[in-house]
């Protein structure tokens, strides 16, 4: 994980969608009512599905490719907050399968998540935050295609479910709804302020670093 830590750019003046964070620009990033995240492209639907497939066939970096850089986000996000708990003597990072702590939850993040980084060949562990958001950015050309960015923030919302499967309580909950905010924020910053994504990727560590802190 990231153990780095740097000064907040923020863009200012971004704020929630009208209904409440769940819907977002372009990149269609939500959470539906069975809890599981989607992205551009992945709805149900023969045809609507085929069409997607086609036209991810034209996009400069393939949505599968977005994954190791989402995975090395997270466990970046989660191991910096780790090192902070324990700086602070909030608590030792415990058994992450079944643990519903704040600490369980987090090594659950960064132990499901450093392997997909790794697996991907994406080494931006040992760098502050500001160089990983323009790492991650430029690995994905930029998320010039702003679509890309959205299916970035899904990958990420993704990722967070699969490795909060097994935990329970409070915290989880809390942390899964801090996530889906704060990433439709970053989507909007991204595909209707024009924000750069490196920019608006450095803004959302940091958001939720902050809201991670307040939980």
């Amino acid at each position: 994980g990231d153990r780095s830590g740097g000064e907040t750019v923020g863009a200012g003046g971004v704020g929630e969608p009208a209904d409440g964070g769940k819907s977002v620009g372009a990149g269609g990033v939500g959470e539906p009512a069975d809890g599981k995240s989607v992205g551009a492209g992945d709805r149900s639907g023969g045809g609507e599905s085929l069409i997607s497939a086609y036209l991810d066939g034209f996009m400069p970096v393939p949505k599968t490719a977005l994954l190791p850089l989402a995975a090395r986000f997270a466990a970046a996000l989660a191991g910096h907050e780790l090192e902070r708990l324990e700086k602070t003597g909030g608590s030792s990072p415990p058994q992450a399968t079944g643990t519903p702590s704040k600490a369980g939850a987090l090594c659950a993040i960064e132990g499901y998540c450093s392997p997909k980084a790794d697996a991907g060949g994406l080494d931006l562990r040992r760098i502050g935050v500001g160089k990983l958001c323009a790492g991650i950015a430029e690995k994905a050309d930029g998320f010039q295609t702003r679509r890309l960015f959205g299916d970035f923030i899904a990958a990420l919302l993704n990722l967070l479910s699969g490795a909060l499967a097994g935990q329970s309580g409070v915290f989880p909950a809390m942390l899964r709804e801090q996530f889906r905010v704060e990433g439709a924020k970053a989507v909007t910053a991204v595909t209707i302020y024009n924000q750069t994504a490196a920019l608006a990727l450095e803004k959302l560590f940091y958001n939720l670093q902050n809201r991670i802190g307040a939980l």
